[in-house]
């Protein structure tokens, strides 16, 4: 007992229950030990790199597919497309309105109503028109009747009285000379007095003038009226036909009729209002035939020509437009050149078709205006399915390079792939214009590649493709 009492509490000597907890503990310790190693060597095969396990993954090389290779071609341009914001407007718009003051009575269309040329739209009160209209029919008449008696010149009966007139003064007068001469003789013998003989004188006289008168009078009426005094009276009925066509014009200014073929986009004023000449009553626009009018830099604008085709864009509609007019001046504001175009419709098309194209763009509305330009960029042309994503906004793609001797179009070679990175330029809708670390000649995966890794063996079959894109938007850009 006193030899026990001499052992440490924690000496070599276990008891029985001691030694059964040791041995759970150390069977535990070699089992979390194994867990441990096994995820170690899991995280460090998971970080080997991708040319450590090429190894493994040439052993199922047999059983990829053949895939599909191109041959790059080195370009040097590409072609590309320029949108600019544009505006519809009407061939022509105009604001109208009554030339003279008046009361509206009649305005016979509203907003949106289509009108025909020189329909009657408007009209105001002309009472005071027609009663200035009939007086001047009547000053007419008068004048016209007073010509038609000059040209005539006097009636015969009026000649007729002139020539007896003159006859009866010559009798007179032959009576007063012969008396004359009488009391002459008797004066020189004094047989009467000098105031009878001047009477006699006197008298004489006085009817040879009234004979020269009536003589005048009768050679007048003889001759005819006067060309002078026909001249002036057809200068007078002309001034009253002047007149009347004064009243015309005033009565044609007192109707608003429709300039052109158009429609009705603004009414300004209703019947019964007081108007003047300044007031606008009616707004039309010509809207069958639209113009589109872009601002385009001088580079752009100086290589189109008047009846050039260009391509508009409305939505989903497409359209094609000609070049009208090149404005000869720059916009101080903006630096462009404003190009006219004129919107083109298909003669070959139906009517219906062409009232549905027309009704796809209106005026005011805002379309675009595509061109195509050429960019000098050297690149290659690659199918956008041949691309993978890649780090940093860069993509990928593998390139081909054989290892054996076969070269053949059409048939399958072995070699192995090789990644690049590459940038892409311009993007279509089927191929994407890219520049980077590949070579003129070189092959192109273009099938299959978010299976492949670098390095890796694969068997390909050569294609040959078109150099440049061969997308719809590529051939609407060669139409």
């Amino acid at each position: 007992m006193k030899a026990l009492d001499k052992l440490p509490f924690f000496g070599k000597v276990l008891t029985l229950r001691q030694f059964s907890m040791s041995r759970y503990f150390h069977t535990n310790s070699l089992l979390v030990i194994a867990i441990l190693t096994a995820c170690v060597g899991l995280v460090a095969g998971a970080s080997l790199p991708a040319n450590s396990s090429s190894g493994l993954l040439q052993q199922d090389n047999e059983q990829v597919a053949s895939l599909q290779a191109i041959e790059l071609c080195l370009q040097n341009e590409y072609q590309t497309e320029i949108f600019y914001t544009a505006e519809v407007i009407p061939a022509r718009r105009a604001a109208l309105a009554f030339q003279q003051s008046g009361r509206i009575i009649s305005i016979k269309v509203d907003e949106g109503d289509a009108v025909a040329s020189d329909q009657l739209l408007a009209s105001m009160d002309q009472r005071q028109i027609d009663a200035r209209e009939k007086q001047l029919k009547a000053e007419l008449s008068q004048a016209e009747v007073m010509l038609t008696e000059l040209r005539n010149g006097p009636r015969k009966e009026t000649i007729r009285a002139a020539r007896a007139q003159v006859a009866d003064v010559k009798q007179q007068f032959f009576r007063q000379q012969n008396k004359l001469e009488r009391n002459e003789r008797l004066f020189e013998q004094n047989a009467i007095s000098r105031e009878s003989y001047e009477q006699s004188l006197y008298g004489t006289r006085a009817l040879q003038a009234k004979l020269d008168l009536a003589q005048s009078q009768l050679d007048e009426l003889e001759a005819g009226t006067r060309l002078e005094q026909i001249d002036a009276q057809i200068a007078a009925v002309d001034a009253i036909k002047a007149s009347l066509e004064s009243v015309n014009y005033d009565r044609q200014d007192s109707e608003i009729k429709a300039p052109f073929a158009g429609l009705i986009v603004s009414r300004q004023l209703d019947e019964g209002e007081i108007v003047s000449p300044n007031n606008k009553v009616l707004e039309i626009i010509e809207h069958q035939k639209l113009e589109v009018h872009v601002g385009l830099p001088r580079a752009v604008s100086q290589n189109l020509s008047i009846g050039d085709s260009v391509n508009i864009i409305a939505g989903d509609w497409t359209g094609k437009a000609s070049v009208k007019a090149l404005v000869g001046e720059l916009n101080s504001a903006t630096r462009t050149q404003n190009v006219i175009l004129s919107i083109v419709n298909d003669e070959k098309e139906n009517d219906d078709k062409k009232a549905e194209q027309q009704s796809s763009v209106i005026a005011g509305q805002t379309v675009r205006v595509r061109f195509s330009a050429m960019v000098e960029e050297a690149g290659f042309w690659v199918p956008t399915t041949a691309l993978i994503s890649d780090h940093r906004g860069l993509w990928s793609c593998f390139v081909w390079r054989s290892s054996d001797d076969s070269s053949a179009t059409g048939q399958a070679s072995n070699g192995r792939v090789r990644r690049q990175s590459v940038e892409v330029i311009h993007q279509g809708n089927e191929k994407s214009y890219v520049r980077g670390t590949l070579e003129d000649g070189e092959w192109l995966v273009i099938s299959g590649v978010h299976r492949l890794t670098d390095r890796q063996r694969v068997r390909v079959t050569k294609t040959v493709a078109a150099a440049g894109p061969s997308n719809q938007s590529s051939q609407e850009r060669n139409k």
